[in-house]
């Protein structure tokens, strides 16, 4: 699931010294297998806050009213792998053909959508216990895209992009960058887009993983929408 997103503008000699060659180290496990990991690109936290560009649209509160704010819900391209090894890689180049894929609402259940295995648990963990370890066949990776097109007035401003909620680890590119990545379940993450994202048309992607290791081994008891502003 994926919550509120808002961008806003603030918007060698040695190997010939050993007798046989060795294999490679292993691969460095990724983000969402690492419980030391919780953010990486993200903006610091901060207060709420919201950006407009007179005092008067400020005591309305209206942010759809301010001309610096671009509003990312809605439908978002959606594709569901089972497992981490059977998503779409490279999904987040704006060559890469997502025109077969279905589309999902954002701010939306993926369950509530037909999407996902729903998993329902009273009490423990639902899955088997091997900690910090999570079995990637219970791990399903949902891919998100949309095109978005950011308004010339928005040129020279800094961009800041928000996803305001999402029930998952997440990485965000942009326009095939990588932006960043983040885990905080619920909590709003910021991240600035502004040497990714230009005036014009440009491809967001996110990929999120139903079970990262690090917010599931932490809960010990129990077991959105998108938009884009400028100041």
């Amino acid at each position: 699931m994926i919550g509120r997103v808002a961008l806003a503008l603030l918007v060698s000699p040695w190997a010939i010294a050993v007798a046989t060659a060795q294999a490679p180290p292993p691969a460095a496990p990724a983000e969402w297998e690492r419980p030391e990991v919780i953010r990486i690109g993200a903006e610091p936290m901060h207060a709420t806050f919201d950006g407009y560009e007179t005092v008067a649209l400020a005591k309305r509160g209206d942010l759809a009213a301010s001309r610096y704010r671009l509003s990312l819900d809605g439908p978002w391209r959606f594709h569901r792998s089972p497992t981490p090894e059977a998503r779409p890689v490279g999904f987040e180049r704006p060559d890469y053909d997502v025109s077969r894929w279905g589309t999902v609402a954002v701010p939306g259940i993926l369950q509530a959508q037909g999407q996902g295995t729903p998993v329902f648990v009273g009490s423990g963990y639902p899955f088997p216990m091997d900690q910090p370890r999570i079995d990637h066949r219970l791990n399903e990776v949902g891919s998100y895209r949309r095109e978005v097109t950011v308004p010339p007035h928005f040129a020279g401003r800094r961009m800041l992009l928000t996803v305001g909620a999402a029930g998952a680890a997440y990485y965000l590119w942009v326009n095939g960058r990588r932006i960043g990545y983040s885990e905080d379940s619920k909590l709003p993450a910021e991240f600035d887009v502004t040497a990714a994202m230009r005036p014009g048309r440009n491809t967001v992607a996110i990929e999120a993983i139903a079970m990262p290791m690090a917010a599931i081994w932490r809960i010990r008891i129990s077991g959105g929408s998108t938009g884009s502003s400028a100041a």
